[in-house]
């Protein structure tokens, strides 16, 4: 290896996004590969463009279409280190992504940039609800409800209730996970500093599980006014 890593900056395991440009910015698909590939860890604009076109070309491979389509949306897609510049600058700006140190070459006096991201896992705020209005979430409510109503051996059930209590719940996982996160921010990036992203997913599918547990009581309560005889 002819060059070396000077590192000054540790992810935090959990950001809390409360700001719902940032939050667009981060399901961008012209940012999004970005966030993606860094999760590898601290990378140069050489090793994003590299790393980001890549990741974007593998996306494609994955999508139906013909081999002419995916080659020419490969190249269309494409970004050169130019552009990867304005977009960093734009995730920092955001403070989603910042310059976490320098990697120095060999027996040159010059130095390249690392950018890393800001934490391991990005979650919204609770300030911005989670919104359920979208035609796919529509078309699962009245399959869900059915479902309920044939479980609970009742022969009738409101969607529009059915569809609150889902908001509901979406509302109280965010509010409860932003509680346990800003109580509990130290020791949480204490205990994670060894664990990757997707078994961090994994983390808070059991948070999401144990809040509900929590929480079921009243939770069936509310469900059960969704119901009718």
């Amino acid at each position: 290896m002819d060059y070396q890593d000077f590192i000054n900056y540790e992810e935090e395991a959990i950001f809390l996004i409360d700001d719902e440009e940032s939050w667009e910015l981060l399901e961008d698909p012209r940012y999004n590969p970005i966030i993606v590939v860094l999760r590898k860890g601290p990378m140069t604009v050489k090793d994003l463009e590299q790393a980001y076109n890549q990741y974007v070309a593998n996306e494609i491979d994955k999508m139906p279409l013909e081999t002419k389509e995916k080659k020419e949306l490969k190249e269309k897609t494409k970004r050169k280190g130019k552009t990867l510049y304005k977009y960093l600058d734009q995730l920092e700006r955001k403070g989603l992504v910042k310059q976490v140190g320098k990697r120095v070459k060999m027996e040159q006096t010059a130095s390249e940039t690392l950018y890393g991201r800001i934490a391991k896992l990005y979650l919204l705020s609770d300030k911005h609800k989670v919104k359920l209005n979208t035609d796919e979430i529509k078309k699962t409510i009245p399959i869900l409800g059915k479902i309920v109503s044939l479980e609970m051996k009742k022969s009738k059930i409101s969607l529009d209730c059915i569809t609150d209590f889902i908001d509901k719940i979406y509302s109280l996982l965010q509010k409860e996970r932003e509680r346990v996160f800003m109580e509990f921010s130290k020791e949480i990036t204490d205990v994670a500093t060894n664990v990757y992203y997707d078994e961090l997913q994994l983390v808070l599918q059991g948070l999401d599980f144990y809040i509900l547990i929590k929480h079921a009581p009243e939770l069936q309560k509310e469900l059960e006014k969704c119901l009718k005889d």
